[in-house]
């Protein structure tokens, strides 16, 4: 990529998990957004070679470095449940104002 100073390049980070996750039918990511746009980039010539980087799914401990241990428990818990005890969707609003609970949630 001509224009960018070496080590400052900008990449794209994402994952093919998006392409496949069914997020449910009251997601806001149920229109495969995620996956058209990148399609669109790809096909349009826009991604310079090496400009992707695939992102690895994060274990629950790299995802309790920045969120709350009990919300990481509490996705876990709605997924293997499909559905968010009451304390769990008042506290973290799983379950509610946009946020579902559907089978690949965690």
């Amino acid at each position: 990529m001509e224009g960018w100073p070496e080590g400052q390049r900008p990449v794209l980070i994402g994952s093919e998990i998006y392409r496949h996750s069914s997020y449910g039918p009251k997601h806001p990511l149920a229109i495969p957004r995620v996956s058209a746009t990148l399609d669109l980039i790809r096909a349009l010539g826009w991604l310079p070679e090496g400009a992707y980087r695939d992102s690895p799914r994060a274990t629950p401990e790299q995802l309790a470095r920045f969120h709350d241990p009990a919300y990481v428990a509490a996705l876990q818990r709605a997924e293997a449940t499909q559905r968010a005890d009451p304390a769990d969707r008042e506290r973290f609003h799983i379950g509610a104002h946009g946020n579902p609970v559907y089978r690949e949630v965690f």
